[in-house]
C-alpha cells in the first residue's frame, strides 16, 4: 500500500515529564486559588456577622483580595505558557467535551481540589462554621459560587443527571452523610478519570478496568499495513472526515449526523486487523482504549454497563479512539447485549471501531449504528511476499537461492503466521551466523511449515513414506505421466504468481489428478511420494467419515475438509473416489437431490481449491463429468507385466535384509501375477518366515509367500520344481 498522506499536520510533542509538570502548575495554583476564595468568603461572612456591611466587609478583605489575584495571574500565567507550548490543558478538554461554562468549571475544580490541596478541607470546614463538614457538597457550591440567592435556584439545574457536569460523568452525587435525600446535602465528587487527567495523567483506566482495557499510542505507521490496493481508501476517508468533522460547532450543517462515528473491521484470526486499527489511530493522531470483548461479556449486566460508560468516558477525555476487540460473543445473532452495547454507543461523539473474525455471525442490528464494514481476507500471493519482506530485520538478508515468490505462492499464511515464521527464520540465521545471519530457503521453509497447525484427522488418516520416485516401478508411459505432474507441482507457485497465470484466473488455480487402475497397482502409494517430494503433508480421506445420513451433514463435511485443507497446505487424496464423486443421478426422491447437492458441494470446492486433490478409482466411468472436465492429469496404472512384477519384487526388500544372492526374481515375476500391493504383503510374509529361521531371504520363503497370496487374492499361479520346505 502506498505511503498516505496524513488526515493533519501533525503537532509537535511535549516530553511526557514536561506536559505533566505543567498540568500540575496549573492544578496546584487553581486549588490554591480555590483556597484562597473560600478563605476570602470565610473572611466577608466573619465581617458581616460582626455588623459591617457588605461595602466595608469587602473593604476589610483588601489583602486576601490581592492574594487571590496574585494566584489568578499565577494560574493565568501557566495556561499562557502551556498555549506557548501548544498544550491543551485538561481543563479545556474537560471543558470542551463537557461543554461547561465557567461556572461548571468551578465546581468541578471545587470538587477536586479537596483530593489535591492539603489544606483546603480546614478552609470548608471554617467557611461551614462545622468542622466535620469539611467536604464539598452541592450547599457549599451554591453559598461559595453564587451571591444572589435567586441565582442559586437556578443553579441547582446544574446537578441535574443531564447537564453538563453529571451528562458527562465528571462528577457524581453520593447521598448526605446523614442518609437525607436533600439534594443541598449530596456530596460533589469528581470522577477518577477526571481527576486523572487533571493530573496529567493520561492512559491510565479506572480500578474496575483492570485487565479489561487498555490504553495506548499507536506507534505503527499505516504505510506498513500490507493490504490490497484501494482496500482501506472508502474507510480512511469516512475517518479522516470525522476528525475533520469534530470539530465543528454547533449549528453547522454536518452537525445533523450523528456525532459518533462506529466501523467494523473483520476478517479471520492473523489477518491484520489488530494492526490496521493500530496504523489507523496513528494515522489520525488518536490513542487507543482497546476493550476485550469477550471478557466484556462474561460480565453481569450492571457490570457491562459501568465499564462500558467507563470506557467511553476515558476515551472522550482522553480523544482516543474505542476498539471494542472480538465482538463475536458480545454481538451475535440473538444476543441480549446487542441494545445494550448500541444505547451506550449512541451518545459517544468519537470513533468506535469493532474487530470480529466474521461479520456474518453478528446480530442484523448492528446494520442500524455500523456505518461501513472492510473484510480481510488471506493476503494473496503478492501481499504475502510483501510481508515476508517487511518482517526481515536490518543486517539479516534472504539467502540467493532462497526463493520467497514461491514459498509465499506456496504457503497462504495470514500476517500473522508469516511474522512467526520470520521470527523462527531470523533466529535460527542468526544461531547458524551470529555475525551475518542469512535465511536459507531451507531455514524458511521449515520455518513455514512449523506454523501448520490445522489438523483433518477427524476426517483423513495422515500419510508420510521416505520414498522418492526412483522406488515407484510402472510403464515408461505412466512414468511420463506422473513426472509431468510432479513437474506441474513443483512450478505451480512460480507460474501461478511470479508470471502472473494467477490474475487471469478466478478460479481452477489448483492441480486435480485422477489416478486410475487395479487395486494395487501403485495409485495410493504415488500420492505419497508426490507429497514426500513437495514436502507436504498428505491427507487420505476417509469417504464413511464424510458422508452422512443427516440432511445437510455430508455438505458440511466436505466445506471442513477443505477449509482445513487450506490452512493445513495438505494435499488432499481421495482414495475409491467413485464413491463420493459419483455421476448426479436424475431427481426422484428428496434421497436423489440431497445426493446431487453434495456432488455440487465436491464441485465448487474442487473449483476454489487451489492445493492438490488425488483423486484414485478402479471405475473410472463412474466418476461424473463435470469432474471429468476439472481433472488436468488422468494417469491410468496398468497392472504390472512380469518384468516390472521382478523389479517390484526386488526393490520391496530393503538393503539391510539379508537376501540369498541365488534369488530368481524373473521367475518370481513371471510365476505370480500379483499387483504390487499383493506383493508387498507376500514380501512381508516370507521376511518372518526366514526371521523365524534365522536365514536370509531364498526363493523357497517368497514362492511360499507368493502362493499363499494368489490364494488369499483368488488368483492362479504357475507349479514349481522347487521344494518350498513348507
Amino acid at each position: 500500500m502506498a505511503r498516505l498522506k496524513m488526515a493533519h499536520k501533525p503537532v509537535p510533542q511535549l516530553d511526557g515529564t514536561t506536559r505533566t509538570r505543567l498540568c500540575h502548575r496549573w492544578l496546584a495554583a487553581a486549588c490554591q486559588l480555590t483556597r484562597m476564595r473560600i478563605i476570602m468568603a470565610t473572611q466577608v461572612r466573619q465581617a458581616l456577622a460582626a455588623g459591617l456591611n457588605r461595602e466595608e466587609a469587602v473593604l476589610s478583605v483588601e489583602q486576601t483580595q490581592l492574594e487571590v489575584e496574585n494566584l489568578a495571574a499565577a494560574v493565568q500565567e501557566v495556561a499562557h505558557e502551556a498555549e506557548q507550548q501548544r498544550l491543551t490543558l485538561p481543563i479545556e478538554t474537560l471543558s470542551s467535551q463537557g461543554e461547561l461554562d465557567a461556572l461548571d468549571r468551578d465546581i468541578l475544580v471545587l470538587a477536586v481540589a479537596p483530593h489535591v490541596d492539603v489544606d483546603i478541607r480546614d478552609a470548608i470546614a471554617r467557611f461551614n462554621d462545622n468542622l466535620l463538614a469539611n467536604y464539598v457538597d452541592v450547599r457549599l457550591c451554591l453559598e461559595f459560587l453564587v451571591q444572589d440567592p435567586v441565582d442559586r435556584l437556578a443553579v441547582r439545574g446544574r446537578f441535574a443527571p443531564d447537564a453538563g457536569l453529571r451528562r458527562a460523568r465528571l462528577v457524581s452525587l453520593e447521598r448526605a452523610r446523614d442518609g437525607s435525600d436533600n439534594l443541598l446535602s449530596q456530596e460533589v465528587l469528581p470522577a477518577p478519570r477526571a481527576m486523572q487527567l487533571l493530573l496529567g495523567e493520561q492512559g491510565l483506566l479506572d480500578t474496575s478496568m483492570s485487565g479489561l482495557a487498555t490504553f495506548l499510542n499507536p506507534e505503527v505507521a499505516l504505510h506498513d499495513v500490507v493490504l490490497p490496493a484501494d482496500a482501506l481508501g472508502p474507510m480512511l476517508s469516512l475517518l479522516e472526515q470525522h476528525v475533520r468533522r469534530q470539530g465543528l460547532r454547533a449549528g453547522s450543517a454536518a452537525l445533523a449526523l450523528p456525532h459518533g462515528l462506529v466501523v467494523e473491521i473483520s476478517g479471520p484470526p492473523g489477518t491484520g486487523k489488530t494492526m490496521l486499527v493500530h496504523g489507523l489511530g496513528h494515522h489520525l493522531g488518536r490513542a487507543l482504549l482497546e476493550v476485550d470483548a469477550g471478557r466484556l461479556n462474561d460480565l453481569p449486566e450492571d457490570a457491562l454497563r459501568k465499564n462500558l460508560y467507563s470506557t467511553l468516558d476515558q476515551a472522550r477525555l482522553g480523544d482516543a479512539i474505542v476498539v471494542l476487540d472480538g465482538v463475536d460473543t458480545l454481538l451475535a445473532k440473538g444476543s441480549a447485549r446487542v441494545d445494550t452495547v448500541q444505547d451506550l454507543l449512541h451518545n459517544h461523539p468519537g470513533i468506535t471501531i469493532l474487530t470480529s473474525r466474521d461479520t456474518g455471525n453478528l446480530d442484523m442490528n448492528l446494520d442500524r449504528f455500523v456505518v461501513q464494514r472492510l473484510m480481510l481476507e488471506t493476503p494473496d500471493s503478492v501481499l504475502r511476499r510483501r510481508i515476508f519482506e517487511l518482517h526481515l530485520p536490518q543486517g539479516v538478508r534472504f539467502a540467493d537461492d532462497c526463493d520467497v515468490p514461491a514459498l509465499a505462492g506456496q504457503f497462504t499464511f495470514p500476517g500473522a503466521l508469516i511474522r512467526n515464521a520470520m521470527q523462527v527464520a531470523v533466529n535460527r540465521a542468526y544461531a547458524r551466523d551470529p555475525d551475518h545471519p542469512v535465511i536459507t530457503e531451507d531455514i524458511l521453509n521449515k520455518a513455514c511449515h512449523e506454523q501448520i497447525r490445522a489438523s483433518l484427522d477427524e476426517y483423513a488418516v495422515r500419510r508420510k513414506v521416505g520414498l522418492t520416485l526412483a522406488d515407484l516401478i510402472v510403464p515408461g508411459e505412466t512414468s511420463d505421466d506422473i513426472q509431468e505432474l510432479f513437474t506441474a507441482a513443483k512450478h505451480r507457485g512460480h507460474v501461478l504468481h511470479q508470471w502472473g497465470f494467477s490474475t487471469k484466473m478466478s478460479t481452477g488455480k489448483g492441480l486435480v489428478a485422477l489416478f486410475s487402475g487395479d487395486p494395487g497397482t501403485g495409485k495410493t502409494l504415488c500420492a505419497s511420494i508426490l507429497a514426500n517430494e513437495m514436502d507436504q503433508q498428505l491427507f487420505q480421506i476417509a469417504i464413511p467419515r464424510v458422508v452422512s445420513k443427516w440432511i445437510g451433514e455430508t455438505e458440511k463435511n466436505i466445506e471442513k475438509i477443505f477449509e482445513t485443507a487450506r490452512a493445513a497446505h495438505g494435499i488432499l487424496l481421495f482414495d475409491e473416489a467413485d464413491s463420493l464423486f459419483a455421476s448426479r443421478t436424475k431427481v426422484d426422491s428428496s434421497v436423489d437431490r440431497y445426493s446431487n447437492m453434495a456432488t455440487n458441494m465436491l464441485l465448487q470446492e474442487i473449483e476454489n481449491f487451489e492445493g492438490i486433490v488425488i483423486l484414485t478409482t478402479n471405475l473410472e466411468k463412474n466418476i461424473d463429468k463435470a469432474f471429468q472436465r476439472r481433472i488436468g492429469f488422468k494417469i491410468h496404472f496398468p497392472f504390472p507385466e512380469a518384468q516390472f512384477r521382478a523389479r517390484i519384487w526386488q526393490t520391496l526388500l530393503p538393503r539391510s535384509c539379508p537376501v540369498d544372492g541365488a534369488m530368481d526374481w524373473e521367475l518370481l515375476g513371471e510365476r505370480f501375477e500379483l499387483s504390487g500391493g499383493h506383493i508387498k504383503n507376500a514380501v512381508l510374509r516370507g521376511a518372518y518366515q526366514a526371521a523365524a529361521e534365522d536365514s536370509p531371504v531364498c526363493f523357497k520363503h517368497l514362492e511360499f509367500a507368493a502362493r499363499q497370496e494368489c490364494k488369499n487374492a483368488g488368483k492362479v499361479f504357475r507349479a514349481s520344481g522347487y521344494d518350498d520346505g513348507f
